[in-house]
């Protein structure tokens, strides 16, 4: 079967009644398996629903998963009337709905013990999809808020902690908590270029410590295309262009695909042109 992380579809309606929930089922139906998948859905003005659910290899929606241990300020305010009286705009605009779910999603592959993102902190969490016959613990997550915190650590060492209680196998499925694990990279909350050039290679460590493209057998076909265009376009930037960051420290803007950063002010000065026949070298970055 295919597990995927929390909050990988969002919509502001049923999935089901979504084009991504129409693709979804196409999917399934293609690679013939059940999927798991993180949704995401608006419920009303005020209600939204993080939930997972399941796809069989049919494309039909079986069982789903609404969460019940929510994070508060990021999944609902408490005190909402009061606080926002005096809290930023920073504050989630929406509660998620709450359910009195066992967290048990069956599925034709195998019944998974579901604990979605910080529930995993929670240990009567898995031990109520277990002991409603959960045989694999699931902990579908998105520790992609709390990048350079140490959230991404704790949750890795909390997951270990519910697999020896509850005495079974784990999977923990995530996407940017990967790479922010302390075991892989020296500080990973800081920006650190330096961290990817020869003798520090932190991202050679591990065939999955870097995994933007995938890193089992199957990687992305347009791999190769996308690292030699980057390297281009960056190399011809630097050659004709001096840049300077005016937003010290932008902010990650995170949603479905790749992150961007917020918005971001780069100040550029075109270089002086090189005399007619006089190659203008490239900066040593770039060829390196």
């Amino acid at each position: 079967m295919v597990l995927w992380p929390e909050n990988v579809v969002d919509t502001d309606f049923d999935v089901q009644d979504s084009t991504e929930g129409r693709e979804l089922q196409a999917l399934a139906r293609e690679l013939g398996v059940p999927l798991s998948i993180g949704t995401t859905e608006g419920v009303s003005d005020t209600e939204f629903r993080n939930s997972q659910q399941v796809l069989d290899g049919d494309g039909e929606w079986g069982d789903r998963y609404v969460k019940v241990q929510r994070v508060p300020f990021g999944e609902f305010v408490p005190f909402r009337d009061l606080i926002e009286q005096v809290a930023p705009d920073t504050l989630a605009k929406r509660d998620a709905t709450v359910s009195t779910q066992s967290g048990l999603l069956r599925t034709d592959a195998a019944p998974l013990a579901t604990a979605i993102s910080w529930e995993v902190f929670f240990g009567h969490r898995v031990r109520s999809a277990v002991n409603a016959g959960g045989e694999i613990v699931y902990n579908p997550t998105n520790g992609s808020t709390y990048t350079g915190t140490f959230v991404q650590t704790q949750q890795v060492a909390s997951s270990q902690l519910r697999a020896i209680e509850s005495d079974r196998w784990l999977v923990q499925v995530a996407q940017e908590i990967g790479h922010n694990l302390p075991a892989l990279f020296d500080r990973p909350g800081q920006f650190d270029p330096l961290r990817y050039a020869p003798g520090r290679a932190e991202d050679k460590a591990d065939r999955f410590a870097l995994f933007g493209f995938g890193g089992g057998t199957h990687k992305c076909t347009g791999m190769n295309f996308a690292n030699n265009e980057m390297t281009i376009i960056t190399a011809l930037l630097f050659q004709q262009y001096d840049l300077t960051l005016v937003t010290t420290n932008p902010g990650i803007n995170r949603g479905l695909g790749a992150s961007r950063p917020e918005k971001t002010i780069i100040r550029y000065r075109r270089k002086a042109l090189a005399p007619a026949g006089v190659p203008t070298p490239l900066p040593e970055a770039a060829v390196a």
